[in-house]
């Protein structure tokens, strides 16, 4: 059982986390998300896996209950599984604070979440559905904001149900 707590960052923020330094910023992440995921499985090695490093990855997921890597396409990794959602918007990346927002609305689903890994996967698909949902309202990022916060408002299980593009792979 991982402590209580769920990592979240650009790729690469995460991977910064992972080796120990930093050289991006923000919306302005250097790699993909599957060179993160590369990176975070087995430092660019396929032969190797998460649970054979001694730091990076292996420890990021050691010490939490998920780790969120968000990216155009999101990915959330734990209990040996990564789920990636592919729901969102540009102009996402256009509004300054939507990585911010992420980390708030999976922490709130942890608060009512079996798990960290359920909150996260959870928190990325509400987001990224919001985004979508907001940004087929608007022409650009003034009035994204307010949309999209109405549109999480609004958001009921049968959007989810209907929007939800999700893929889950075991490693």
């Amino acid at each position: 059982f991982a402590p209580a707590k769920i990592i979240r960052g650009n790729p690469s923020e995460i991977c910064a986390l992972a080796a120990g330094h930093l050289s991006t910023k923000g919306v302005d992440s250097g790699i993909s998300p599957e060179q993160a995921r590369a990176i975070l499985t087995g430092h660019g090695r396929p032969d190797r896996n998460a649970d054979a490093l001694p730091n990076g990855a292996s420890a990021l997921l050691a010490s939490a209950s998920a780790l969120v890597v968000s990216g155009k396409t999101d990915m959330v990794l734990g209990q040996g599984k990564m789920v990636k959602i592919a729901n969102g918007s540009e102009l996402m990346g256009a509004v300054t604070g939507t990585g911010c927002m992420l980390s708030a609305i999976c922490a709130a689903f942890y608060a009512v979440a079996e798990n960290g890994f359920d909150a996260a996967v959870a928190g990325v698909a509400v987001t990224g559905i919001a985004g979508e949902l907001a940004a087929a309202q608007v022409v650009g990022p003034g009035f994204f904001l307010p949309h999209f916060i109405d549109s999480l408002y609004a958001l009921r299980e049968a959007d989810i149900h209907q929007y939800l593009r999700a893929e889950v792979h075991c490693f």
